[in-house]
C-alpha cells in the first residue's frame, strides 16, 4: 500500500496542477503544494554558459601566451589549433601563414602520424584555387562546405587526402591584417553539417588573435633589427670620433715637437694598440734600403729590446711581416 502511495505521488508530481488534495489513509500526507517546471531550458542555458567560460577562459590562454613569447608565433599556433578544434568538436585543425606568394603550414592538431606527414609533404604550396586554405587567402573571407561532396575538387591529392581523414564538412577562416589575408586557420568534421555561428565566431576570434601573434613577432624582430643597426652606426660613429681625437693628438704633438718624431712615433703606437685592441704595436722606418725599429707597446722592456736588437737596419724580406709589407 505504501509503495503505491508514493507512486500515486510521484504522478502527482510530474503530471497534476500545483495544489491538489489526495485522500489518503489518517495520518499520511493528503495534500501537494508546490509547482512543476520544465528545466530543459535552464540546463540549455547551463550548457551555454559553461561553453562561452570555456571560450573565453581559450582565448586569455591564447593572449597570455602571446605576451609570453612576443617574438614567436609558434605556441600561440599550436594553441589555436588545439582549441579550436576541441572547442568546436572538430576532428582535424590546421594553420597556415601566407607570405604573398606561398602556404606555409604552421601547426596541425588531431592528424594521425600519416596523415600529418601527407599534410605536411603538401605545403609549402603556391596559393590557388584548388585548396581551403589556397581560397581562403585570396579572398580574404570565410570558405564554409557543408558537405564536401558537393564539392568539385581539382586537386587529386587533396580530394584523397580529405577522403582518408573522414572530413566530410571544412570551415575556413583568413587571418587578416590590414585587409590582408596573411594565412587561414582550417576545421574538418567527420559529419556533414558544417559549423553553426558560435562556433565561426570563435574562429574568427582566434584568427584575431593569430594575427596578434604574427605582428607582435614581426614588429619585435622589426626593432630588434632597427636597434642592431642604430648600435652599428653608434659604434662606427663612436670610432671615427676615436680616430679623429687620436689624429688630433698627434698632430698637437707633431706641432709641438717640431725636429723631434719621437713623440709623435711613441704617440701613434699606443692610439694604434688602443683603438684596435692589439695584443702589440711594432713601428718601423724604412730609408729605402733597410728597416728599423722606432717605437713600440704592449712589450716589456727586456722583450721590447729584443725586438730592437733583431730590427735593427736590415733589410726588408718576405719573412717578416714588416718586410713583406714594405716589399
Amino acid at each position: 500500500m505504501q509503495f503505491l502511495e508514493r507512486v500515486l505521488l510521484n504522478r502527482i508530481c510530474l503530471c497534476g496542477e500545483a495544489d491538489h488534495e489526495w485522500p489518503l489513509a489518517a495520518g499520511r500526507v493528503t495534500r501537494l503544494v508546490g509547482a512543476v517546471t520544465d528545466i530543459t531550458e535552464a540546463k540549455e542555458r547551463e550548457t551555454e554558459n559553461r561553453a562561452l567560460i570555456a571560450r573565453q577562459a581559450a582565448s586569455i590562454e591564447v593572449l597570455k601566451t602571446i605576451s609570453a613569447s612576443p617574438d614567436d608565433p609558434q605556441p600561440v599556433f599550436d594553441l589555436i589549433a588545439r582549441h579550436a578544434r576541441a572547442l568546436c568538436g572538430a576532428s582535424h585543425a590546421d594553420v597556415t601563414e601566407y607570405d604573398g606568394t606561398l602556404l606555409h603550414l604552421r601547426a596541425r592538431d588531431g592528424f594521425s602520424a600519416a596523415a600529418g606527414g601527407s599534410v605536411e609533404r603538401l605545403f609549402p604550396r603556391p596559393a590557388s584555387q584548388d585548396s581551403i586554405h589556397s581560397r581562403v587567402v585570396l579572398s580574404g573571407r570565410i570558405v564554409h562546405f557543408r558537405d564536401i561532396d558537393e564539392h568539385l575538387w581539382t586537386d587529386s591529392a587533396l580530394h584523397a587526402l580529405t577522403q582518408q581523414m573522414g572530413s566530410k564538412s571544412l570551415l575556413g577562416v583568413p587571418l587578416l591584417r590590414d585587409g590582408r589575408a596573411i594565412g587561414s586557420i582550417l576545421l574538418r568534421q567527420s559529419e556533414p553539417g558544417g559549423f553553426d555561428d558560435s562556433e565561426v565566431a570563435l574562429v574568427e576570434s582566434f584568427a584575431e588573435q593569430a594575427v596578434i601573434a604574427i605582428a607582435s613577432a614581426t614588429t619585435l624582430r622589426e626593432l630588434r633589427a632597427r636597434t642592431a643597426e642604430l648600435a652599428a652606426r653608434n659604434t662606427e660613429f663612436g670610432e671615427r670620433i676615436e680616430q679623429q681625437i687620436a689624429t688630433i693628438d698627434v698632430l698637437k704633438i707633431m706641432s709641438e715637437a717640431s725636429g723631434d718624431p719621437q713623440p709623435v712615433f711613441d704617440l701613434i703606437v699606443r692610439r694604434a694598440h688602443m683603438l684596435c685592441g692589439s695584443v702589440k704595436v711594432g713601428l718601423f722606418a724604412f730609408d729605402g734600403e733597410k728597416l728599423q725599429l722606432k717605437a713600440t707597446d704592449g712589450l716589456d722592456q727586456a722583450s721590447r729590446d729584443d725586438y730592437a736588437r733583431h730590427f735593427q737596419s736590415i733589410p726588408p724580406d718576405p719573412v717578416s711581416m714588416n718586410g713583406r709589407a714594405i716589399l
